[in-house]
């Protein structure tokens, strides 16, 4: 590949600019590319206010849950679970313009991991869709709860947290003695879900699990 590039730049040098462009690309032209491809992204649905309100009408449900963290915990918080207190969680109706912008963050998290340009990227949101959601914040056990809930189709999102854990660093000296140390390694943690409820009455329970994140999502 280096050979590739050093032939290319002595044929610049040989033949002039206009040769270089040729090879390379107009340099406009591939200014127009990357402003394109880094431009803001927006969803093609129209928000439907009217849906989401009649959504977020009063029902019967109630909605409880305990936030918690596994973070450094085992596989699937066998060695047990930390409950995260203090930390606000959002529900919002699962409408056809949110299940586009849920698309389209799993979209530019897979781009981002192939090119790091795309950390520059936003997705631009309607700003209806935040004014129709509930929040609520966790107790000191962790517990949240949303109540008077209808039957239907919900996202439910966290705030992010900080999770720690514990990690052991291994150095081994000039006669192969093992220097142990440990040290703490920081997270970025979030829980969302998509999530239906079908009863017309009673509660409606489930664990909420933060995971590391990969991506922002509404907050």
């Amino acid at each position: 590949m280096k050979k590739l590039v050093n032939i290319s730049l002595v044929v610049c040098v040989l033949l002039g600019l206009s040769a270089c462009a040729t090879l390379h690309g107009d340099p406009v032209d591939r200014a127009d590319r990357k402003a394109e491809k880094l431009a803001p992204r927006t969803p093609k649905t129209v928000f439907d206010e009217e849906l989401a309100k009649n959504a977020l009408k009063a029902g019967n449900v109630e909605i409880k849950s305990v936030l918690v963290n596994c973070y450094g915990r085992g596989i699937g918080c066998i060695e047990g679970s930390l409950p995260v207190s203090n930390t606000q969680v959002f529900l919002y109706p699962y409408t056809p313009y949110l299940q586009e912008y849920l698309e389209m963050t799993k979209k530019l998290k897979a781009d981002r991991a192939r090119h790091k340009d795309y950390y520059a990227v936003e997705i631009l949101v309607d700003p209806k869709l935040k004014q129709y959601g509930l929040a609520t914040k966790t107790d000191q056990y962790g517990r949240y709860s949303f109540k008077n809930i209808k039957p239907g189709k919900y996202y439910i999102e966290t705030e992010n947290a900080v999770g720690h854990r514990t990690v052991v660093r291994h150095v081994y000296d000039a006669y192969g003695n093992d220097i142990s140390s440990t040290e703490d390694s920081p997270a970025d943690l979030g829980y969302s879900n998509i999530f239906e409820i079908t009863q017309n009455s009673g509660v409606y329970k489930f664990e909420s699990k933060m995971k590391i994140l990969q991506i922002n999502g509404l907050r």
